[in-house]
C-alpha cells in the first residue's frame, strides 16, 4: 500500500525533473548559440574593415593582432572566470557574459580606428570567457555522469550551429548591402532578447526548485565531489587538476586543437575570398559549411565514444587528427582562382576530423574530471590553456598568410595537427582514466 501511494509522487518527480532538464537543455543551447552573434561578426566584417580603413594601416596582419589580443583576454578569463563560477554559481555567470558582449558588440559598432576596434574586441572576449563555464556547471549541477556524453554533444553544438547561423545571418545581411555597424547592432540585439528569456526561466541546479541531485562522475580528480565535505579553497578546487597526468595531457590537446579550430574561425571567410574570388558576403555564406559539418562530427564522435567505445576517447581522437593532417596538407596546394567547391570541401572535411574532439575536451572530460565541484574550473583550464593556443590562429597565421600566403599557412597547421595526434595517442596509451 505504501509503494502504491509513493509511486505516483516519484513518477511525477521524474517528470518534473525530466521537463527541468528539457528547458536547462534548451536555454543553455539558445543562449550559447547566441554569444557567437556577438563574436562571429568580427570574422564576417573583415574584409570590409579592411576596404574601408586600409589607409590607416588596417590589414590582415594588423586584423590578426586585433584576434591574438582578443584571444589571450579571452584565455585569461577562461581560467579566471571559470574559477569564479565554480563559487558565485553557473547562472550568474552565464547571464553576466551574454549581457557584457551585447554591451562590447554595441561599443565595437559605435568605434573607427585600430585602437578602439582592439579595446572593445578585448573586452567582448573578456565578458564572453565565463560563458562556456557557466554553461557545464549548470550542465554537472542538472544531469548525471552517464549523461555527460550525450548532454554535452547536444550542447557542444552551440558553437557550431551558433558560428553557422550568425555567419549565414550576417552574409545575407552583407548581400542586402548592410554595413559593418548594422551588423553589430542586430547581432547585439538579438542576444539582448535572448538574455532576457534565459535570465527568466534559467535555474542554476535542480534543489532550487524542490528536486534531486543527481549522480557525481565516478572518476573525477577530487576525493569527494560534494562541496560541503571538500576543500573549497583555491589551492584545494584548483591542485587536483594540475597533480593528474590525464588532465595535464588534455591541456596539450587543447592548444593543439584550439589553433586549428580558430585558424578556420577566424580565417576561412577571408581565405575564400582571396582563394577562390568569392565577394565577402559569399564567402561567408560558403564558411557556415565548417561550422554545420563540426555539428556531425560533435554527434558522431560523442556517440561514438560513449556508447561503442565506453567513454575511452584517445583513440579515436588520435585516428581522425592523422587524417586531418593530409587534410590540411592538400589545402596548403591550393592556390588563387580555385574553384570554390574545393576549399569549401576541404574545409567541411576538415572540421568533420575535428570539431568533434575538440568538443571532448571543454566538455565531457571536463566534466568527467571535474564532477559537480570542479566542472567550470575543469573546462575553464582546458579550454583557457586552449585558447592560448588560439593566439597562434591571429596573430600567428595571419602573419605567416600576409607574408608568405595561404599555402604556408595551412602547411602550419598540418605541422600542428600531427603534433596533436601524437599527444592523442599517448593520452589513449598511457594517461585515459578508465569508470
Amino acid at each position: 500500500m505504501t509503494d502504491s501511494i509513493m509511486r505516483p509522487d516519484a513518477e511525477k518527480g521524474s517528470e518534473a525533473l525530466r521537463a527541468r532538464r528539457i528547458e536547462t537543455v534548451a536555454l543553455l543551447f539558445a543562449g550559447y548559440a547566441g554569444y557567437y552573434l556577438c563574436r562571429t561578426f568580427f570574422a564576417s566584417i573583415k574584409p570590409l574593415l579592411i576596404d574601408q580603413y586600409h589607409t590607416i594601416g588596417v590589414n590582415k596582419e594588423t586584423l590578426g593582432l586585433i584576434s591574438t589580443i582578443g584571444t589571450l583576454t579571452y584565455a585569461v578569463g577562461k581560467v579566471g572566470n571559470s574559477i569564479v563560477c565554480d563559487y558565485v554559481g553557473g547562472r550568474r555567470m552565464f547571464l553576466l557574459g551574454m549581457a557584457g558582449a551585447v554591451a562590447a558588440t554595441l561599443g565595437f559598432g559605435a568605434s573607427a580606428g585600430v585602437a578602439w576596434f582592439l579595446a572593445w574586441w578585448a573586452l567582448n572576449r573578456l565578458v564572453q570567457s565565463g560563458g562556456w563555464g557557466g554553461l557545464v556547471k549548470i550542465t554537472a549541477n542538472w544531469f548525471a555522469y552517464t549523461q555527460y556524453g550525450t548532454v554535452m554533444a547536444i550542447l557542444c553544438l552551440t558553437f557550431v550551429i551558433g558560428d553557422a547561423a550568425s555567419k549565414l545571418l550576417y552574409g545575407w545581411m552583407l548581400h542586402r548591402g548592410a554595413t559593418w555597424q548594422h551588423v553589430c547592432l542586430v547581432g547585439s540585439g538579438i542576444l539582448a532578447v535572448i538574455a532576457a528569456v534565459t535570465a527568466w526561466r534559467l535555474k542554476d541546479r535542480p534543489r532550487d526548485v524542490g528536486l534531486p541531485e543527481p549522480q557525481a562522475s565516478p572518476i573525477q580528480v577530487y576525493e569527494s565531489g560534494d562541496a560541503q565535505d571538500s576543500d573549497m579553497s583555491l589551492c584545494g578546487l584548483v591542485g587536483p587538476f594540475l597533480r593528474s597526468p590525464s588532465f595535464l595531457v588534455v591541456l596539450v590537446l587543447s592548444f593543439g586543437l584550439t589553433i586549428v579550430r580558430d585558424a578556420f574561425g577566424e580565417w576561412l571567410p577571408l581565405y575564400l575570398t582571396e582563394t577562390a574570388g568569392l565577394s565577402p558576403g559569399s564567402a561567408s555564406m560558403w564558411a557556415t559549411l565548417f561550422p554545420l559539418f563540426g555539428a556531425v562530427s560533435i554527434l558522431g564522435v560523442g556517440w561514438c565514444s560513449d556508447r561503442l567505445l565506453g567513454g575511452r576517447r584517445g583513440g579515436l581522437i588520435a585516428v581522425m587528427l592523422v587524417i586531418a593532417v593530409g587534410v590540411l596538407a592538400a589545402m596548403s596546394r591550393l592556390g588563387a582562382g580555385s574553384s570554390p567547391i574545393v576549399p569549401a570541401a576541404l574545409s567541411a572535411l576538415a572540421a568533420l576530423l575535428t570539431i568533434g574532439p575538440y568538443s571532448l575536451l571543454g566538455g565531457a572530460i571536463a566534466l568527467d574530471l571535474g564532477g559537480r565541484r570542479g566542472s567550470a574550473t575543469a573546462s575553464g583550464i582546458v579550454d583557457g590553456v586552449g585558447y592560448v593556443g588560439g593566439i597562434v590562429s591571429g596573430l600567428g597565421i595571419g602573419s605567416v598568410a600576409e607574408r608568405l600566403g595561404w599555402g604556408a599557412a595551412f602547411t602550419a597547421l598540418a605541422g600542428i595537427a600531427c603534433a596533436t595526434a601524437i599527444a592523442a595517442l599517448a593520452y589513449w596509451r598511457r594517461c585515459e582514466p578508465t569508470r
